[in-house]
């Protein structure tokens, strides 16, 4: 091993451990963000064994929520593909990503059958929807995903009250949902649940005001997280180029 001198040793170990006090309190931050909008999700959203939030906008405080159910205020959609669109159209679902491309590997010949989807409609995998695999579409053109997928839009013209893609974007992310595609579906081990089933759904549902603003608000503070996690990760990627510099590689041998 060759070793610098105990002055250039020295330095290195500050710049390394100052940069490591930097991602440890970007990690702090970020961390922080997603425990208050946890915390802020649980005020705005019923609890268990609760039929309203514990925190509303002054504005809407007093307005009614209306009991629906899903079915009430979404529709599936089974529109095809046909000869319109290309294969790189093709899109599927990620848990920790959303809408992404789906591998050309896994893509079937013949794409006629697949299906569309527009901007602001929801598609999932039934197999996998219990853990997350659910998506609103946020693109402008129209995309396809696999003719297995459950695909639904929102209806905003529903009265009482219409639903907001954006709201139940961010219901998604309640205990209530969590609760109920785990209790839903049909299957064994690998729990099915398709269109009718996610249906069921019970929601107490705020004015499309009152949602626009929970949504809104919720909305900002995950750009906030993800700015944060941009942040760490770019943090994180200097300090391992950094190492790379400043220390030698085994691999390239002694001059």
């Amino acid at each position: 091993m060759l070793l610098p001198k105990e002055g250039e040793q020295r330095k290195i170990a500050d710049c390394l451990g100052s940069l490591d006090d930097l991602i440890a309190a970007e990690a702090r931050k970020l961390e922080a963000l997603r425990q208050h909008k946890k915390g802020l999700m649980q005020q705005l959203f019923p609890q268990p064994g609760e039929t309203a939030p514990r925190l509303r906008f002054p504005e809407f405080v007093g307005q009614p929520l209306h009991h629906v159910r899903l079915r009430d205020l979404t529709e599936q959609s089974t529109a095809r593909n046909g000869k319109k669109l290309s294969l790189e159209a093709v899109m599927g679902v990620n848990k920790e990503h959303g809408i992404v491309p789906m591998k050309k590997r896994l893509v079937a010949a013949d794409i006629s059958r697949y299906k569309l989807v527009r901007s602001n409609w929801f598609a999932y995998n039934p197999m996998r929807l219990n853990i997350g695999s659910i998506a609103r579409y946020q693109g402008n053109g129209n995309i396809l995903v696999s003719p297995d997928y459950v695909v639904f839009r929102c209806l905003e013209r529903s009265m009482p009250t219409g639903l907001l893609p954006e709201y139940l974007d961010s219901f998604r992310s309640c205990w209530q949902w969590h609760v109920f595609v785990n209790e839903a579906g049909d299957g064994g081990v690998r729990v099915r649940i398709y269109y009718r089933d996610l249906a069921q759904l019970q929601l107490a549902l705020p004015s499309i005001a009152e949602q626009r603003k929970i949504a809104e608000c919720l909305g900002s503070l995950d750009a906030l997280i993800a700015a944060g996690g941009r942040k760490l990760e770019a943090l994180r990627q200097h300090k391992r180029g950094l190492m790379q510099q400043l220390f030698p590689n085994p691999k390239e041998g002694h001059a």
